[in-house]
């Protein structure tokens, strides 16, 4: 089977985040691979000046995660990608937390795997200690 066809099960959203004491605003994730097999679902977070495409290689790439029957939830920060600026110039930790539990609540995700990188890795560490 080539890549691309394995490809064709990408859902592209934003949805808009409102926790009590954050702006509302548009944080887009993609779902790639969701009929992909019974693999794990896997949330990937980028690092700093990075977007979710930072993840494709892994996602993609020989024995990545689609071909290894994985589902990947790849989500844009906030002030990154296709996701929102900050009107109010909230850039905080917990804010990008928020959000990225925004999308794993609006998934209905029980059960997943958080991947970060760099300062993704950090916003990782924080939202596994919430949940």
């Amino acid at each position: 089977m080539k890549m691309a066809s394995k490809w064709l099960d990408i859902t592209s959203k934003t949805i808009l985040t409102q926790k009590p004491t954050d702006e509302s605003f548009a944080i887009h994730f993609r779902d790639i691979g969701k009929s992909a097999g019974l693999g794990e679902t896997i949330v990937l977070v980028h690092g700093f000046t990075q977007t979710g495409y930072s993840w494709d290689p892994l996602i993609e790439g020989k024995n990545g995660l689609i071909e290894n029957g994985h589902r990947a939830i790849v989500v844009d920060l906030r002030g990154h990608g296709q996701s929102s600026w900050s009107a109010q110039g909230d850039y905080s930790r917990q804010s990008m937390v928020n959000d990225i539990h925004c999308v794993v609540d609006a998934l209905k995700l029980e059960h997943f795997a958080l991947i970060g990188l760099s300062m993704g890795g950090a916003l990782s560490a924080r939202l596994a200690a919430l949940l």
